[in-house]
């Protein structure tokens, strides 16, 4: 039949003639229809039927309340849990009614479940019906992710109950309100946020468009963006000149890691940080000398044991003893901030940044198996952890972090700029693709914080539009036929700036 000749009516009746004598042609077709493909959705309707009266059961009774201004999937499930007694197999949705979901209030429902659900491919206009068996079975599915990300919660509840009775009310945090939008310099009203958001896409998108005809590293082919590599700047002259006579210079004065702690001790006072955990004055002979060399010991990686083989008249324990009987976390970050701000008083730096930049990356450092951040980085091929660092761009480091393997670095990339103390302020942040997370950057919008990480495989990524009607005259192509949801992000912005209201006041 697939090489047949013959006309397109005797291949047809041909085809029918071949499905009445095999019969199990037509059940495979079935078959495939109703299991083919990679939605595994569809399998989860028998197994949740052995257990339907149960759950049903156990939902109608327990008391849920959303902890969100979203109130679409608490909507859900009260029409589910009310039409639980019916026997038909569609939900039949009336509008004006109190059986009725608009597409907003289903726009909970993933995308492998919509057509099982609605029985419609597309999610453009609000369905009339729902597949009452499969409904149930999606909000039960959906009930799970709630709880684990806490945006519903059971009331009475132990590990489930609302996280909101532990903090402030809403209306002791709107107490700081005008002094959070004037810090971070955005609207705190719903309606002028939004307008703020579009308008800065607006902006950058029509300065982005105007500049595209003499911009030569960015062009746009069959629709997808494509950026060309910056081109390397010459040395400027005389620049191997002043780099050999530096060098020259600084050979000559023979320089060594214990010299350069020496005088900074000298001139921060950096040692004068450690003292005993008690809090009483110490009573050590020698030392600052002890402190430098403990400094030297382990933040070289050399350790006790071998510093003590190389440096006369001092012990391992020795060094040692000031590492676990003087040193803490808080004492070594004082002395960090106390380091980075005598840094800043120079004058050479200011010539490689101003201050206002900093980057963020990870380093995988071995360790021990027998450890508790201790795991296999699938990337690093390494046993070990991830030591996240945060740089300024006048090449100092501002904070560091210990973290492991298996962790997504973005959700620590803001830690170091919420937890640095030096006079160093940077608020535009740069990563790699691992501070890449949708999350993260609204969080950092809202905290006055410039995310800039490179973003993975952007290129195919959906632009939307400030408005339906906003169009561009080169780089139109680039963006989807979608605008920003203006009231989505009305929606959810009180709740988002409860979050921020604490941290401030804070």
């Amino acid at each position: 039949l697939l090489h047949s000749e013959e006309p397109d009516e005797i291949q047809l009746q041909d085809i029918r003639q071949t499905i009445i004598e095999r019969p199990d042609l037509s059940e495979f077709s079935r078959v495939h229809t109703e299991y083919g493909g990679k939605n595994e959705c569809r399998f989860m309707k028998p197994i949740f039927s052995n257990r339907r009266a149960e759950l049903l059961r156990i939902l109608s009774t327990l008391k849920f309340v959303s902890t969100s201004q979203d109130l679409s999937f608490k909507r859900a499930l009260t029409l589910m849990l009310a039409q639980r007694s019916k026997h038909g197999e569609w939900i039949t949705l009336k509008k004006d009614t109190e059986i009725y979901l608009s597409l907003s209030d289903l726009a909970w429902i993933p995308e492998k479940w919509w057509k099982l659900v609605t029985g419609n491919q597309q999610r453009k206009t609000a369905p009339t019906q729902l597949n009452r068996r499969q409904f149930e079975v999606c909000v039960c599915m959906q009930m799970v992710r709630e709880l684990k990300s806490a945006d519903m919660c059971v009331i009475g509840a132990n590990n489930y109950s609302d996280t909101r009775d532990e903090l402030l009310s809403l209306e002791e945090c709107a107490q700081t309100k005008e002094t959070y939008g004037q810090e971070v310099g955005l609207p705190v009203e719903a309606e002028a946020f939004v307008q703020h958001v579009k308008d800065l896409l607006t902006i950058a998108a029509r300065k982005v468009d105007d500049a595209y005809p003499d911009n030569t590293f960015f062009e746009i082919n069959d629709g997808r963006p494509k950026l060309s590599l910056f081109k390397k700047k010459p040395l400027p002259e005389g620049f191997k000149e002043l780099d050999a006579a530096l060098t020259k210079k600084l050979d000559k004065l023979e320089l060594s890691l214990l010299d350069v702690l020496t005088d900074t001790s000298q001139w921060i006072g950096w040692d004068k940080k450690f003292s005993p955990l008690s809090g009483h004055q110490g009573k050590l002979n020698d030392d600052v000398r002890r402190k430098i060399l403990t400094t030297f010991a382990y933040g070289t990686g050399l350790g006790a044991t071998q510093t003590a083989r190389n440096i006369a008249d001092i012990s391992a324990r020795q060094i040692s003893f000031i590492n676990q009987r003087q040193t803490s976390t808080e004492k070594l970050e004082s002395a960090i901030c106390d380091t980075i701000n005598a840094y800043n008083q120079f004058q050479l730096p200011r010539y490689w940044g101003d201050t206002k930049r900093a980057a963020a990356d990870g380093t995988q450092w071995n360790l021990y198996e027998n450890n508790l951040l201790s795991e296999s980085h699938i990337r690093y091929g390494g046993y070990g952890g991830i030591a996240y660092y945060h740089v300024s761009d006048t090449y100092i480091a501002l904070f560091s972090h210990f973290i492991p393997c298996g962790a997504w670095e973005a959700i620590y990339i803001l830690d170091g700029l919420t937890k640095n103390k030096s006079n160093i302020k940077a608020d535009i942040l740069h990563g790699d693709t691992q501070a890449q997370s949708a999350p993260v950057y609204g969080l950092a919008f809202l905290l006055g914080i410039k995310l800039m990480p490179r973003i993975r495989n952007w290129k195919d990524l959906k632009w939307f539009r400030p408005s339906p009607q906003e169009s561009y005259k080169n780089i139109d192509e680039l963006f989807s036929n979608e605008a920003i949801d203006g009231e989505l992000i009305a929606r959810h912005l009180p709740d988002m700036m409860w979050i921020h209201y604490l941290g401030h006041k804070n």
